[in-house]
């Protein structure tokens, strides 16, 4: 019986690779989403598979996903780093699910563990604009005496949104 269960690993580890079709396939029928997200992970998946020259999973070498970073950095142009970091995104979620999801090989993991060279680009910062008292005015128009505290607060000590929420009135000091 060891024998046998030992040959059956043997018989998994030799059989085919799985098509990156598959996997976009089986991703979009266990995965709901709207049509358009749907749509999205088509044409980028496809336009991954396209730009690694993959077929299949023991296709998408280091070189391949090296490739695929370098082309998507070069068509980046004047695109915000959201553009990049959607794309990368998305696929990182596919690869994710197939890993998660699918019976793959340990050689089929491996392969795909190479989506690590996939590195997001950091988030633009933002750039702050500086509010206007005629638009303060009208902010506080519709706000609450205790709205208004709030709003008055923030802007004084220069707090973020969240800061604000987190703030409590143990925090104040009155005098």
């Amino acid at each position: 019986p060891l024998a046998l269960l030992a040959n059956v690993e043997n018989l998994i580890e030799n059989r085919p690779s799985i098509a990156l079709e598959t996997i976009l396939n089986k991703y979009l029928t266990k995965r709901p989403q709207t049509n358009k997200e749907a749509a999205i992970a088509k044409k980028w998946w496809r336009e991954f598979a396209t730009i690694t020259k993959a077929a299949t999973i023991s296709d998408l070498t280091f070189d391949a996903f090296e490739q695929y970073e370098q082309t998507i950095k070069d068509q980046q142009g004047n695109r915000s780093v959201t553009w990049v970091r959607a794309r990368y995104g998305k696929i990182r979620t596919i690869i994710n699910f197939a890993v998660e999801e699918m019976n793959l090989t340990d050689r089929e993991k491996r392969s795909l563990s190479n989506v690590k060279l996939l590195k997001l680009p950091a988030q633009p910062t933002p750039e702050p604009k500086a509010i206007t008292r005629k638009d303060l005015t009208a902010i506080l128009k519709h706000a609450d005496e205790f709205q208004t505290a709030l709003i008055l607060m923030g802007l004084n000590g220069a707090y973020t949104p969240i800061d604000c929420q987190r703030l409590t009135w143990e925090m104040i000091d009155f005098d």
